[in-house]
């Protein structure tokens, strides 16, 4: 498994490339692009479905009966607009949550 993957932005959306193997084992590169719908919403629900795709390229996949699957949302109000007590800090955001025993 190569763990590469490049991405563009392009016009309308993203230009996704990595580098695979055919079945005699010669390296190709693939290329997705990932289109922006012509919605409101649309540049998030493309970053968001961007940042799931990259997740999936690295190992991460949604297990139905997980405990720990990602979750990509945009509901956190801009630390302008919440108190500093509630304000969530970039070294408390986990891929992985710490494992509890």
């Amino acid at each position: 498994m190569n763990w590469k993957i490049t991405i563009h932005k392009v016009d309308n959306g993203y230009l996704i490339s990595y580098p695979t193997q055919d079945s005699d084992g010669n390296e190709q590169v693939r290329q997705n692009v990932l289109e922006i719908p012509e919605t409101p919403s649309g540049d998030k629900e493309a970053m968001t479905a961007l940042l799931f795709r990259i997740a999936e390229h690295f190992g991460f996949h949604y297990q139905k009966y997980g405990d720990h699957n990602l979750r990509i949302a945009w509901d956190v109000e801009g630390h302008g607009k919440v108190d500093q007590a509630d304000a969530i800090h970039i070294d408390d955001i986990y891929i992985n949550p710490p494992q509890t025993d």
